[in-house]
């Protein structure tokens, strides 16, 4: 079940919203790039939530100093704003962050996100790839076919009792039925993807050297140099 701290409802898969993204801040006559931060929060008092949350504060304040603009909800989203609309936008972004921890794959809100930016890579694995920077937190285990397995049948799991009370569900709840069952066909294919691609792992390799690892990957989709 998911306990992320954000709560949202899903659009209709037919019925796409517009994407709307306000215009990045500028620097001198430069547009600073945006890099859109997909993280759980929350779960702060466990040694893994205080790593989790020190990585995705050191990588907002290093993507300020490298001159990107980092998108992140807690400072663009206010009381009004409507979490699936950010959260498409997250989907539809050039270059996304995503940070992997346990509590992210365990989040829905954080598998929307994974896998709307999968769907609109038109799940071409080398297109996925392209906009992704990931880091792996050593929390986040999905290695293996087996460790992978867990995460497609968790989501099934969770599916499947949507699905037997199918029909005392409104729209929105139905929506999100329909949503897991594709993650619980994708979220393998997307983790291999991840798995198979160098990219930092754990606390100390991704904030070695000041994230230098975390930079050069970065400048490198960047430039689109894969």
């Amino acid at each position: 079940m998911d306990t992320d701290a954000r709560s949202f409802e899903t659009s209709k898969p037919d019925d796409p919203a517009p994407l709307v993204v306000a215009a990045p801040p500028l620097r001198g006559a430069k547009e600073r790039p945006e890099i859109f931060i997909s993280y759980a929060w929350g779960e702060d008092k466990t040694e893994d939530g205080r790593k989790r949350d020190l990585v995705v504060d050191g990588l907002e304040q290093k993507l300020h100093d490298w001159g990107y603009s980092p998108v992140r909800d807690k400072r663009v989203l206010r009381n009004g704003d409507t979490v699936s609309d950010f959260m498409r936008q997250i989907a539809n972004g050039d270059r996304i962050l995503v940070i992997f921890s346990g509590k992210y794959l365990e989040s829905e809100a954080c598998m929307t996100e994974l896998n709307g930016i999968y769907e609109n890579s038109l799940r071409d694995s080398q297109r996925f790839m392209q906009r992704i920077i990931p880091v792996v937190l050593s929390c986040a285990k999905f290695g293996s076919p087996t460790d992978r397995l867990a995460h497609a049948k968790r989501w099934r799991q969770s599916k499947e009792f949507l699905q037997a009370n199918f029909d005392d569900l409104g729209d929105a709840d139905r929506n999100r039925m329909l949503m897991q069952a594709r993650w619980c066909q994708q979220i393998g294919d997307i983790l291999a993807y991840v798995h198979d691609e160098l990219h930092p792992h754990g606390f100390k390799q991704i904030t070695a050297n000041d994230y230098e690892a975390v930079r050069e990957l970065l400048e490198r989709k960047v430039k689109g140099e894969d």
